[in-house]
């Protein structure tokens, strides 16, 4: 199950963040973590994912602002809304703005049997679709984690998957070093961002293996992150690289291109 997470900025949101991921991912869900609001409703139209989980901060200058803009921009998949305000007024706001279900929270809840169990529900009870994305030869199948060029398989980490997983859901947007490293690493396990450059070089290896000059469609924005480039733009700078070839080929060997 894909879960599609936003918690708003607030003091503690790396400490919530840490903890949500944990928690998610040691119920076997694989997580998507939105950067802000703005990020959040550009990537709910091309993200592939099951469940949104929103962490409504009533501290916040415009709590439920993320749950509408969702709902303004037509969005159908299930919307779980968690928050700390027992106050049954935010309940009712939240489901009065689109959220299937609101659940006051609580660490007790989210490391228990409650919550895994309400999204697992969810889950079931919406109509299921396979979230399978194609990237000119490439196949990107989100529910089986598995990578196919030209129809052959590619071998990926599980870290590998998920960088390109983010990527593509950015397809076109710049995804931040911090960003990624945020995502592969709630917790912090390691301190060193450049362990992102070292899985963008292996990945970008992996993808030309059946392709060849596929992995360069991660472009690198130096000192900020990387972006997946749209295929309609990379696929015309692979055209120009061909007709370049041909022209230096035909350069170097004008009888056999005459012939």
């Amino acid at each position: 199950m894909q879960i599609f997470l936003h918690v708003p900025q607030c003091g503690n949101r790396a400490g919530i963040v840490s903890f949500l991921q944990n928690q998610l991912k040691i119920n076997g869900r694989a997580v998507t973590l939105a950067a802000d609001a703005d990020d959040m409703i550009s990537m709910s139209k091309h993200c592939h994912h099951d469940v949104v989980v929103l962490i409504i901060d009533e501290s916040a200058g415009n709590p439920y602002e993320v749950l509408g803009r969702l709902k303004q921009n037509m969005h159908e998949k299930p919307v779980i809304c968690l928050t700390r305000n027992e106050n049954g007024l935010t309940l009712f706001n939240c489901v009065s703005r689109g959220a299937l279900s609101a659940i006051t929270y609580d660490e007790e809840v989210l490391s228990g049997n409650t919550f895994d169990i309400l999204l697992r529900n969810t889950y079931l009870a919406t109509n299921y679709t396979p979230q399978i994305k194609e990237y000119g030869p490439m196949t990107i199948n989100h529910d089986r984690r598995q990578v196919t060029v030209n129809d052959e398989a590619v071998k990926l980490t599980s870290q590998e998957f998920q960088l390109l997983e983010l990527l593509s859901m950015r397809e076109g947007k710049l995804a931040t070093r911090e960003f990624l490293f945020e995502s592969l690493y709630p917790s912090y396990e390691t301190p060193d961002l450049q362990i992102i450059q070292v899985y963008i070089c292996k990945l970008r290896k992996k993808l030309s293996l059946n392709q060849d000059g596929l992995g360069d469609c991660i472009d690198n924005h130096w000192g900020q992150g990387y972006m997946l480039l749209p295929w309609s733009e990379f696929s015309q700078i692979i055209d120009e690289h061909e007709e370049a070839n041909i022209i230096e080929l035909e350069s170097k060997h004008p009888i056999a291109a005459a012939g």
